[in-house]
């Protein structure tokens, strides 16, 4: 297991993959980050597709798989300790910390749902640390009014849901289907995917879940510098064809690639198919 502690005592966990050759020794970096309940053993499937020709970052959100987060009381930004930070800040200061940590001057950064708002503002904020951004099912403006009204679970918003039921609970209650097809994978993923989501600490969901709703780009997103490639399908609930299309529409330099027929969870049910178009799009952009 290998850990980089953040300057707010936060310790990160992170797998970095290279199976490059060793004498090809200018090999780029790809960042795969994980969406909200999730964590890095997601997208293992998706690093021997990447992983000859470039060197793979994978890393645990605070809060999330194997990283620590802030104790109870305090929110994901360790707002205590460091007031004004706010939590999709300390989300990219974490990410600059493992880069720093590993010497990496520069990434392709591939976020998946809001690993990918995460990566956006992390392109905004700095540029200079990114070769390429690809935001996969990543809603990067307002959610969609429907999507948060059924994961409130009946009560005024999710943040307050998953402090009533905890998030063994919550889950329960709420199911999965918004966030991974149903349709997609085997009984044995669902089972397990669905435990996963569990394991994160409740006071973290709810710290996330009050950034994420209110989580909008749409005013900076014509200041992106750096190319995106988002990457989407038809029967999201998160993330809508028209909302995918309206956020291509913001960015300068960006594509758009919707799969037919397929919800919620494309990075870790195709990730195979996913991983050749990140790395056809870093082709294209270089």
């Amino acid at each position: 297991m290998a850990t980089v502690t953040t300057d707010d005592g936060i310790q990160i966990d992170y797998e970095f993959d290279d199976f490059t050759n060793p004498w090809d020794d200018e090999a780029e970096t790809i960042g795969l980050l994980h969406g909200s309940t999730l964590n890095k053993k997601f997208y293992a499937p998706m690093v021997p597709y990447l992983g000859r020709k470039f060197r793979v970052l994978r890393w645990d959100q605070r809060g999330r798989g194997a990283s620590t987060a802030p104790p109870p009381g305090s929110t994901l930004s360790g707002a205590p300790v460091d007031d004004g930070v706010t939590v999709v800040q300390r989300y990219a200061r974490d990410a600059l910390c493992v880069m720093d940590h590993l010497g990496i001057k520069k990434i392709h950064w591939v976020g998946d749902s809001s690993g990918g708002i995460t990566g956006a503002n992390f392109a905004l904020m700095f540029p200079e640390r990114v070769h390429t951004l690809t935001c996969i099912q990543a809603p990067l403006v307002k959610i969609p009014a429907d999507f948060e009204k059924a994961w409130a679970a009946g009560e005024k918003d999710p943040a307050t849901a998953i402090e009533k039921y905890g998030m063994a609970d919550y889950y329960e209650r709420i199911g999965t289907t918004w966030v991974t097809d149903p349709k997609r994978g085997n009984e044995r993923f669902q089972a397990w995917q669905k435990e996963e989501r569990k394991k994160i600490a409740t006071h973290s969901y709810i710290g996330h879940w009050k950034w994420q709703s209110l989580a909008d780009l749409t005013d900076q997103l014509p200041g992106m510098k750096v190319p995106v490639q988002l990457l989407s399908s038809d029967r999201s609930g998160i993330c809508p064809v028209e909302q995918q299309e309206r956020i291509r529409n913001l960015i300068p330099d960006c594509e758009l690639k919707i799969y037919s027929d397929y919800g919620h969870g494309i990075a870790f049910l195709e990730p195979e198919r996913v991983a050749a178009d990140v790395m056809d799009f870093i082709a294209r952009k270089r």
